[in-house]
């Protein structure tokens, strides 16, 4: 488990920004991610700041592979996770993490956004062997995550 401090920037910006200010920064946008970064609400900001809790879901004493929902209730009973990140956290997450380990991927603990093919999705933030991405994962209600997927929750 590990803690990260994200501010949202003092204007909102808009997914045409967002798309601009990744690709300039060397991250890779995938199309599900540009999409719903175009329906997302994306004017919470104001310099806000949000620590993170990213735990594994090992680390929050799993044994066996959970849904979003035992994940959210587990987070609730430690003392975290109290609300849900606005989706401007995961663009913001992506270009102020520019060092993230090789397979590694961040899910966001935030409102699912349904996607073009009508399935609720999340932004994650992940990097493959090279390539840093913005890219999104279902959140559909049965979906089980392993041991080692992390969650990117709220501190409070």
């Amino acid at each position: 488990m590990y803690i990260k401090t994200i501010t949202l920037p003092e204007e909102t910006k808009t997914p045409e920004e967002y798309e601009k200010e990744l690709s300039e920064s060397g991250f890779i946008i995938g199309d599900y991610a540009k999409h719903i970064l175009s329906k997302a609400d994306l004017s919470q900001g104001g310099g806000k700041s949000y620590k993170l809790i990213i735990p594994t879901v090992a680390s929050l004493g799993f044994t066996k592979p959970a849904t979003r929902k035992e994940i959210q209730a587990r987070v609730k009973e430690i003392g975290f996770g109290s609300e849900l990140l606005p989706p401007s956290i995961g663009p913001e997450l992506r270009l102020q993490m520019k060092e993230q380990k090789n397979g590694e991927w961040i899910l966001i603990d935030m409102q699912s956004i349904t996607d073009r093919d009508g399935d609720p999705v999340v932004f994650d933030v992940n990097r493959g062997s090279v390539e840093q991405w913005l890219y999104t994962d279902w959140d559909k209600p049965d979906r089980e995550w392993f041991l080692d997927a992390r969650w990117a929750f709220t501190q409070g």
